[in-house]
């Protein structure tokens, strides 16, 4: 997933109509050893093993183009204290991007590029340079603090807000989880400017397109 989380791996396979992740974790584990590979004199003896373990399998009827795991260390307590809701992100090749929580594995949410490219479109756009637009992301990746992802696709870059201060998004980040947000960019030095894109008003995922 990460360099903080390298006991979780993702193994993505599928064809070129469908596509599936599945996500493994490294658990350790309790095996009884007989007593003649021990010194104890008990009849058996547990000793740990590491094994890996299959946690869950997310299918989709499009292939996937890009994968972007989280990228600020937090351990799960901190996340449920403040808060503060770890995902993610997968795009595929219909258009599709969908937030899958970073612990329990399930779909937070599904957005596609047609239904956010339109409302902001500057300028029409022909039907079949819509099509390719709206195709898939070929690259993404998460901003420092998870609040924003960054995808590329036929050299134009997107900006998506994946957090909403408001009610009505499914990913609500509350004032103390900003703070601390505020408080770790501080500390590190990293760049804060992700972080408002939970605190502005409007809808729960947008796109700012650049030119290149």
């Amino acid at each position: 997933m990460n360099s903080e989380s390298s006991d979780t791996v993702f193994v993505v396979s599928g064809s070129g109509q469908e596509s599936s992740v599945e996500v493994w974790q490294l658990l350790e584990q309790m095996l009884p050893q007989h007593k003649m590979f021990s010194m104890n004199t008990a009849p058996y003896n547990s000793i740990k093993t590491h094994k890996w373990m299959h946690k869950a399998t997310l299918p989709h009827p499009a292939p996937l183009t890009c994968l972007a795991g989280p990228k600020l260390p937090m351990s799960r307590n901190v996340g449920e204290m403040t808060g503060y809701l770890p995902y993610i992100a997968v795009a595929y090749r219909d258009g599709a991007i969908s937030l899958i929580h970073r612990y329990t594995f399930q779909v937070i949410s599904t957005s596609h590029m047609d239904s956010l490219c339109q409302p902001l479109s500057a300028s029409p756009i022909s039907g079949e340079k819509k099509r390719k637009l709206s195709l898939q992301l070929t690259a993404m990746t998460q901003t420092g603090s998870g609040c924003g992802i960054v995808g590329l696709h036929e050299g134009r870059v997107y900006l998506f807000r994946t957090y909403n201060g408001s009610r009505e998004s499914a990913l609500q980040l509350p004032p103390t989880s900003v703070i601390m947000l505020l408080e770790y960019a501080m500390v590190t030095g990293q760049d804060w400017w992700d972080v408002f894109l939970a605190v502005r008003q409007g809808r729960y995922l947008f796109f700012l397109p650049i030119n290149l």
